[in-house]
């Protein structure tokens, strides 16, 4: 009997011919060989099928659906035919690092509560070179689990996960071009996860990206999964409680009053329910109340800072109280600046 590998590299595959010989070779060529690399070519009519068939490599197995059963379909096959401990998931468009699955499992190894990690990304073109742009993401358990209310704080195609742990939670749910995000956010929920602090990815931005082309139908679906982390605060399902989650504050209607009656609310259930580590959570918050004050307090943003109870004295960094009385004394003194030059 042939044991199973330790990693599953996990790809779907659309029409991916421009780009799918580079995504495989870069998995071929791991300093980590005890992988199998899973192919679902999803009813390509181009000549996907072909390219991946051209390597000679007997980790490589391919599943071809009959007709284009669409992502979620084809991602959820991992569930029956994944035979890694770890799954590693990348797209048909992005490069991995050689190192990749080496420094991945190594940290596994070494975390045995953890059950998910990814890493940064290098940004490249479709021509694949790479731009002056990183794919940043935070690193620190605590700190990625909590950030999670706001955004996603993993690349997926950096993603590595154990493969059991995705089966117990049943795989990628309908959530059209959020799929993901909705799953990083499930396993979060229950179980340990992180991001390295080193790109080991490279991923590619072009017109057929998903983010691309179904902009407006991802917002749809990132909005029902704000409200289901509201659901699960205990927290109303308000329209302007999800545009305070998802944008920044400069680019909000919202006011001050506004935004400190939903982070004290926000940390208050916190408190209740113990969904997110609470020190973490109250600095992220903290910190997110410091960008209100930012763009929306002016010559009173130093005073507002220390409005109990929204201000912890224990989360304030120095340079933040630096840039935010700087702001509040450049607020103040321009008016009577400009009413001494009109006088």
């Amino acid at each position: 009997m042939i044991p199973s590998p330790t990693v599953t590299i996990f790809m779907t595959a659309y029409n991916a011919s421009r780009y799918i010989e580079e995504a495989i070779q870069s998995l071929v060529q791991q300093t980590y060989t005890d992988f199998e690399l899973l192919i679902v070519d999803d009813g390509s009519t181009d000549n996907t099928h072909e390219l991946i068939l051209s390597f000679n490599d007997t980790r490589i197995r391919v599943i071809q659906n009959d007709k284009n059963e669409g992502l979620i379909y084809s991602r959820n096959i991992a569930l029956a035919e994944a035979k890694g401990r770890y799954l590693a998931i990348i797209d048909s468009d992005d490069i991995a690092l050689p190192d990749r699955l080496e420094l991945q499992v190594n940290e596994f190894k070494r975390r045995d509560s953890l059950a998910l990690l990814g890493t940064p990304a290098y940004h490249i073109d479709q021509h694949s070179k790479r731009t002056k742009k990183i794919l940043e993401v935070p690193s620190g358990a605590d700190i990625v689990a909590c950030k999670l209310l706001f955004y996603n704080t993993f690349v997926h195609s950096s993603v590595m996960m154990k493969t059991s742990i995705f089966r117990s939670i049943g795989g990628y749910r309908n959530y059209r071009f959020a799929q993901d995000y909705d799953l990083m956010i499930r396993i979060s929920h229950g179980y340990e996860v992180d991001n390295l602090q080193t790109p080991l990815v490279e991923y590619r931005t072009h017109d057929s990206n998903i983010s691309s082309m179904h902009s407006s139908e991802q917002a749809s679906y990132l909005q029902s999964i704000k409200f289901a982390q509201l659901d699960e605060l205990e927290i109303p399902q308000k329209a302007e409680y999800v545009r305070m989650l998802l944008h920044h504050p400069s680019s909000t209607v919202y006011n001050i009053p506004d935004y400190q009656s939903f982070i004290i609310l926000l940390i208050n259930k916190n408190k209740d329910l113990g969904v997110y580590p609470e020190n973490t959570f109250e600095k992220i918050l903290f910190d997110l109340w410091y960008e209100v004050l930012l763009y929306k307090g002016k010559r009173h943003a130093i005073i507002q800072l220390f409005d109990v109870p929204m201000f912890f004295i224990k989360n304030i960094e120095l340079k933040q109280l630096r840039r935010i009385l700087k702001l509040s004394i450049k607020s103040f003194v321009r008016p009577k600046i400009e009413k001494n030059e009109n006088s």
